[in-house]
């Protein structure tokens, strides 16, 4: 038995080529040197404006507790102010609503609108 892969298993490149296989780290006097873990490849430069293809995408709000508060910016921090007693709690940068679903469980202002709503 060989060890070598055969070439069916190997990982393949765009033009369905075999990729070349890298034992060991590269040698300074290699022609054609993988970047190893400390270095940085792709670096821009620091007069780019590239900082906006890292900045955090905006995801969805799917809880239904956004049903019931309203977001609002209250002196630079993010806030959700509910829609029933117009308390006003902080939105969790984890994006945790936990604390949202204790409210509405607590709220009397809510629970009076249930009520008014079933009669």
């Amino acid at each position: 038995m060989s060890s070598t892969p055969e070439v069916s298993s190997l990982p393949r490149g765009e033009d369905n080529q075999p990729l070349p296989i890298f034992s060991g780290s590269a040698s300074i006097n290699d022609s054609n040197p993988t970047p190893s873990a400390t270095q940085t490849v792709g670096v821009a430069n620091e007069g780019d404006d590239t900082d906006t293809h890292f900045q955090k995408k905006k995801r969805v709000k799917k809880s239904a507790v956004w049903l019931e508060f309203t977001e609002e910016t209250i002196n630079g921090e993010l806030k959700a102010r509910c829609n029933h007693c117009k308390s006003v709690l902080k939105v969790h940068k984890s994006g945790s609503t936990t604390h949202f679903n204790r409210h509405l469980e607590a709220c009397i202002h809510r629970k009076k609108n249930q009520i008014q709503l079933q009669q």
